[in-house]
């Protein structure tokens, strides 16, 4: 195998997800597991990228929304609304979570990372969702920071 992605990772923030099957890539005990991953990948030649991951506002398996879910706009469709519209501090917080995973990544040897932008989920969210006037902000400013700024 040549280069291993791996399947979506949950970044550093209260709100990243809501499947519990889900691994986290932050904590003590899942940055230990996954420097074991590397060191194994490694081992065997091949190259890995974690890929770092916030479904934002989209219902669990039950349908259920949980408590403290974002996006947005803060509506699941239009005219249900779940929550409220994320803020600039919002945004602010949800890229610091991808860079502090992004810093993680690096630290315990990953090869690179990807940032899941698709399939509805947070970032995708700020594409698509028409209800919300700042439609690319996050995006943006995730894609346009400086690595100097996740370091």
């Amino acid at each position: 195998m040549g280069l291993i992605i791996t399947e979506g990772t949950y970044v550093p923030h209260p709100a990243a997800g809501v499947y519990a099957d889900v691994p986290h890539f932050y904590g003590e005990q899942s940055l230990a597991g996954w420097k074991r991953v590397v060191e194994e990948v490694h081992r065997a030649d091949g190259k890995i990228f974690s890929q770092l991951w916030h479904v934002g506002l989209v219902p669990a398996s039950d349908g259920a929304f949980r408590p403290g879910a974002m996006g947005p706009s803060g509506l699941a469709k239009p005219g249900k609304k779940i929550a409220e519209p994320m803020t600039q501090r919002d945004i602010d917080d949800v890229v610091r979570a991808f860079g502090e995973a992004a810093r993680s990544a690096e630290h315990l040897g990953f090869d690179g990372v990807e940032i899941h932008g698709a399939h509805g989920y947070l970032l995708d969210q700020f594409f698509w969702d028409g209800t919300n006037r700042r439609t690319v902000s996050m995006a943006a400013i995730l894609l346009r920071a400086p690595v100097s700024q996740w370091k």
